[in-house]
């Protein structure tokens, strides 16, 4: 039952040596303490949580400090925040609360199998750069979409598939975009 789930939740967040409720009221807007009578406030974001579908205690704890961690680089560099921002079509801002679908980019991106937080804010960087500059150029986008099939376009935000692609290409270890696009007309 959703009763039982959320005090399995709440009595995994409530210990005061764990950085997981911190991590939790970091993401979900929350401020559940490690004592005291639970907030009508709180007890409504503990049910939406293990509401969920897809919800499972075990994979949200261990994937909550990668999130939180990534949540807090993000809000700490304008750059990075426009970044992630950009590719992934979210309006996350550097204060205030997470909604629900900006909060679920994050988590896929922290709970993705292989995530290390440096690496994916280098690729992140060169990802956008790579992107902004396809926009800039229709031949450089039109070039790029033929060699690698597909439709990146040149406004908004592009799509799961064509976001993976400008990853793999910018993400890769040797990639330098200078060189990338003098070959790429």
């Amino acid at each position: 039952s959703a009763l039982t789930k959320v005090a399995s939740l709440y009595r995994a967040l409530i210990p005061t040596s764990t950085t997981a409720r911190t991590d939790f009221n970091l993401l979900f807007g929350s401020n559940i303490q490690a004592t005291g009578t639970v907030t009508g406030a709180d007890l409504t974001v503990l049910f939406n949580t293990v509401g969920d579908p897809n919800f499972n205690q075990a994979g949200l704890l261990a994937s909550l400090p990668k999130a939180a961690s990534l949540f807090t680089a993000l809000k700490s560099s304008a750059a990075n925040l426009a970044d992630f921002n950009l590719l992934h079509g979210t309006n996350i801002a550097s204060t205030g609360n997470l909604s629900a679908t900006n909060r679920s980019f994050i988590f896929g991106v922290a709970a993705a199998g292989g995530y290390v937080q440096a690496s994916y804010l280098s690729a992140l960087t060169k990802t956008a750069a790579l992107y902004r500059t396809l926009q800039g150029n229709s031949g450089l986008l039109s070039n790029f979409n033929a060699l690698y099939a597909s439709s990146v376009t040149a406004t908004g935000t592009p799509s799961a598939a064509n976001r993976s692609i400008l990853f793999a290409v910018a993400g890769d270890p040797g990639y330098v975009q200078s060189n990338f696009v003098a070959i790429l007309p």
